[in-house]
């Protein structure tokens, strides 16, 4: 197995590295998730074009992103971060808003081929949400990049198992839109 640690700026180089290539399927799991600028792309942009390769995106967030009130966005940055989730599920990526329990954990994960023909699995688990200021190093942020990993049977089976745990605790973001 090959483990790198990413320290504060290197997490953009990191994010933009692992998604390159063509991924089968990528996972986003965050507080908080922007359209931050990658090394080559926007994180909006490479998702995108992803799915449009056929590959299964599938993106949680826990930030709250409403005014409970007014069912309106909080503040500008809210409605640009509704606008970015709601083009990616357009595009037909699986946007899920997990509010309780709240949605903590910071994983980006993606499957591939392997070049001797089986799937491979990267993984980068971080104390940093997909935001620009925890992406571009103006925060303390370690991570971890889990490259060709050989537990690969046994990381499917857990991440499948959170995933199940995160959808089943969420709701999609058209649901969240048409009750506010």
């Amino acid at each position: 197995m090959n483990v790198e640690f990413v320290v504060n700026a290197e997490h953009r180089g990191s994010v933009d590295q692992l998604l390159a290539g063509s991924p089968t399927r990528v996972r986003v799991y965050a507080l908080n998730i922007h359209d931050v600028q990658l090394v080559k792309t926007s994180l909006k942009l490479r998702l995108i074009q992803l799915l449009k390769m056929e590959c299964e995106v599938t993106v949680a967030f826990g930030e709250s992103l409403w005014n409970r009130e007014t069912g309106k966005p909080k503040d500008e940055n809210s409605a640009q971060l509704i606008k970015f989730l709601m083009e990616l599920q357009t595009n037909n990526a699986r946007v899920w808003y997990v509010p309780n329990p709240l949605l903590h954990a910071k994983v980006l994960y993606i499957e591939e081929p392997a070049e001797d023909g089986s799937e491979s699995i990267r993984a980068l688990v971080t104390s940093a949400n997909f935001t620009e200021r925890a992406l571009c190093g103006a925060n303390f942020e370690l991570g971890v990049v889990f490259h060709d990993l050989d537990l690969y049977s046994h990381l499917k089976e857990r991440v499948e198992k959170f995933t199940d745990g995160v959808l089943g605790a969420g709701r999609s973001l058209e649901d969240v839109v048409q009750t506010v």
